[in-house]
This record gives C-alpha cells, sequence and structure tokens, in this order.
C-alpha cells in the first residue's frame, strides 16, 4: 500500500473489494469515504443505516477475505485432553511450544479468572513468588518481550494502566467456550468441546504457585463436564429416550464423575428403569473396584443398599 492508494483506479479496486482491505486493516469508513467518492451519483443522500450495513457487510467478509488473503485470523488454543496451538505459522508454534514458561504465561491469561487483563502484581505471585518484585517485573517484562512477537499482531495487549491481557476477539480457546456453553445452559454443545482434563501433561519447572493454580483449574472442569453429563444423563431418562442413548448417557457421566456415589446411584435407576441391569451391573462393580483401587475402601452403604433393592425389584423412589 503506497501512496497512490487513493487514486480513483485504487479507489475501484477498494470498492469492489471492501472486505479486502478491512481483513488488511483498514476501517471500514475510510473505505466507506472512498466508496461514496466514486458512487455519489447512486447514494446522494446516503443515511446512517446505509453506513452500518456496509460496515456490517465489511466485517462480515473479513473472515472469508483473511482467508483468501491467508491474514492471519487470530489464536486458537486447543486445552482440554490435549494442548496445541493454531494460528501460526509451524515453526513459530514449535518455537512456543518449546518455550514453556512463556506459554504458561500466556495459557494462564487465556484461562484464569475472572477473565480478562491481569495487573502485574497478579502475575507475579504466579511466576515469580519467590523472586524480589524488582526482579519479578524485569522477568515479567522479558516474558512479554519475548511472547508477543511470537502471536499474531494484536492478541497480546499492554495496557496504559499496565495491564496484561489478551483479546479475545482474537483468541479462541475451547476450554473458554466450554465453560460459556454450560453458563448458557448448553450441555450438548459443551460435553462436545470437552476433550478430556485441561493440560493433562502440560508441566513448568519451578512455578509451584502455577502448578497449584492448573491442579485446581483441572479439577473444577472435571467436575463441571461430569456434572454437566449427568444433567444430561437425567434428562434422557425423565423424557423417555431409549434405552441405547440414556446408556451412553450414563456411561459417559461415570466415565467423567466415576468418584461421585449420589449421582452413580442416579445413574444406576435410569439404566434399571430402561431395562439396561447388565450395564447397570457393570456400573456398580467398576465403582466398586475404582474406590478399592485408589482408596482401599467399599462403596458407601447407600450404594451397595440401593443396587441390591434394584436388583431383587424393590422399590426404591426416594433420594438417590
Amino acid at each position: 500500500v503506497g501512496s497512490g492508494l487513493c487514486t480513483r483506479k485504487r479507489r475501484r479496486v477498494l470498492s469492489t473489494h471492501p472486505a479486502a482491505h478491512v481483513a488488511l486493516g483498514f476501517p471500514a469508513t475510510v473505505w466507506l469515504r472512498w466508496y461514496d467518492r466514486d458512487n455519489e451519483s447512486a447514494f446522494p443522500q446516503r443515511s446512517r443505516a446505509h453506513e452500518v450495513g456496509i460496515a456490517g457487510a465489511c466485517g462480515a467478509a473479513t473472515t472469508h477475505a483473511r482467508e483468501t488473503l491467508n491474514v492471519p485470523t487470530g489464536l486458537d488454543l486447543t486445552v482440554l485432553g490435549e494442548l496445541s496451538v493454531k494460528g501460526l505459522p509451524p515453526e513459530t508454534a514449535t518455537r512456543l511450544l518449546g518455550q514453556p514458561k512463556r506459554l504458561s504465561c500466556l495459557l494462564y491469561l487465556a484461562l484464569s479468572l475472572p477473565r480478562g487483563p491481569k495487573r502485574r502484581d497478579e502475575l507475579l505471585p504466579v511466576f515469580w513468588a519467590d523472586a524480589p518484585r524488582a526482579r519479578g517485573l524485569a522477568s515479567l517484562r522479558k516474558t512479554i518481550h519475548h511472547l508477543k512477537p511470537l502471536l499474531p499482531d494484536g492478541v497480546l495487549q499492554i495496557r496504559d494502566s499496565g495491564e496484561i491481557g489478551l483479546d479475545s476477539g482474537l483468541v479462541r480457546c475451547d476450554a473458554v467456550e466450554f465453560e460459556s456453553a454450560l453458563d448458557a445452559g448448553d450441555e450438548e454443545r459443551a460435553l462436545a468441546l470437552y476433550g478430556g482434563p485441561l493440560l493433562p501433561e502440560f508441566r513448568v519447572t519451578d512455578t509451584p504457585e502455577f502448578e497449584r493454580w492448573l491442579d485446581g483449574e483441572r479439577l473444577r472442569l472435571d467436575r463441571r463436564a461430569a456434572r454437566a453429563a449427568w444433567f444430561l444423563a437425567e434428562r434422557a431418562a425423565d423424557e423417555g429416550a431409549s434405552a441405547e442413548t440414556v446408556t451412553a448417557a450414563v456411561l459417559q457421566a461415570v466415565r467423567l464423575g466415576p468418584y461421585d456415589e449420589a449421582a452413580i446411584r442416579g445413574g444406576l435407576r435410569s439404566l434399571f428403569r430402561v431395562g439396561n441391569r447388565a450395564a447397570a451391573a457393570e456400573v456398580f462393580e467398576s465403582l466398586r473396584r475404582r474406590l478399592a483401587a485408589d482408596f482401599d475402601m467399599l462403596p458407601s452403604p447407600e450404594t451397595e443398599q440401593l443396587f441390591q433393592a434394584l436388583v431383587s425389584g424393590t422399590r426404591q423412589d426416594g433420594p438417590s
């Protein structure tokens, strides 16, 4: 883009491809000024609604234009069940994945609650808890200095207030979308996004506070996924879904919440209700094996009594 951009010829090119230059960073309002200069007879009294409509059309076409022109659209983080980074050139992604301290800072900015920019004093105890404040700040500056060039333009933002954050419009993260779906009451979509535990193999040396935070987040998300799965299993049974559907829902819930005996008792009821005694027996026996192997204990008396009552045909209509 040179100094001759505003010539009539180039304006005509841009007027036929508005999304292309929006994708390259030109504001829609700039294009509107150029567009109107060449189309004054067509739009002698352009309204604000027309301007908004044109700008909206530019925005809607931006993603397609970026893909067509190979302009990076942002960063795509997969952190549930695995760790992958998309939206970067392969060699850049490899470099980022090979720098766990800087990568952990990126992941913390993307995942930590409450979501949004973080003050430097929030980041220091997580990554440099034992360092003097001045040295911690210097390390943080160095980390951000080396991290920013690895990311697409605009992803990492440093505010005038000193807060550091990510542009949520340029970053997609499956864990964030998982929680958003749950918060919106869309358990099916949430479980479709839940690929497994949060960052199961990710480790960073010399950052015990980050490790503790990660362990806590992993457990929190696991529990949210299990609750969603048990909710769907119970709903399937209540709505009279087929035995296959109920069984699949219960088994998925057991995989995600293998120690929640209260929920498992509800799952046993659902399986007996649809006549799948074999699956119910396997759920109960697998619970017994897990508790014995992991905690050297037996299922609670309530679970044992419920299972035996269901096997014998005694009605169990009380709380699960």
